[in-house]
């Protein structure tokens, strides 16, 4: 989770059920408090892979310098899993 203006926004790793348990999806959820959180992913993942299960997960973000770390872990076509990371400029 990372703060965001006055609220802190966090991912996290969910399935419809245990059956997705190895290929979870992404998830972001806001909170002001820290103690109660809201979903804003309803409906479908908020991050997917365009390749096999359309599996992102394990998440983390960190502020380096202005710009956001986003490091996640994503689904190939061929079903392995690649460890990627992204670099995205704070707003």
């Amino acid at each position: 989770m990372v703060p965001v203006g006055p609220r802190y926004v966090g991912c996290y790793d969910g399935s419809a059920s245990a059956a997705e348990n190895y290929e979870e999806r992404c998830g972001v959820a806001a909170s002001a408090d820290l103690r109660h959180w809201e979903r804003l992913s309803t409906g479908r993942p908020w991050v997917f892979s365009p390749f096999g299960t359309g599996s992102v997960r394990y998440l983390d973000v960190l502020a380096v310098d202005g710009t956001w770390w986003i490091y996640y872990e994503m689904s190939r076509a061929d079903a392995a899993h690649d460890l990627r990371l992204q670099r995205v400029p704070m707003a």
